[in-house]
């Protein structure tokens, strides 16, 4: 009977010794866990902070465009155009020599056709 009393303890102090390794190692894992959730706290309000601004600044040059709208337009017809070769940005003189004498024959043939 002695035997399985000593076995007993040992199982006992064995059990212990786990719970008290158990509980550290999960103290130790929610401290993390907390520092963690402040840290993504922090992060979410610098960018609610960043998005309101961003909001504020296309406001601001939506409201621009509206009041400036044909300077904004003329430009946008400018800068698209050269992307696109519609407009005369990037194109030598020749090229446009040649551009402009071509429009000019094709409007004289429409002029003699229409008559």
């Amino acid at each position: 009977m002695n035997s399985s009393f000593i076995h007993a303890d040992i199982f006992f102090y064995i059990t212990t010794i786990a719970v008290v390794i158990f509980t550290v190692l999960l103290i130790i894992l929610f401290f993390y866990i907390i520092k963690i959730a402040r840290h993504l706290e922090k992060t979410a309000s610098k960018i609610r902070k960043e998005s309101e601004r961003v909001i504020e600044d296309i406001s601001f040059v939506r409201e621009s465009i509206e009041d400036q709208g044909g300077r904004a337009l003329s430009f946008a017809k400018f800068l698209f155009g050269s992307f696109t070769g519609g407009g005369s940005f990037g194109k030598t003189k020749e090229s446009m020599g040649r551009k402009k004498a071509k429009n000019k024959s094709r409007k004289k043939s429409e002029d003699v056709e229409s008559e």
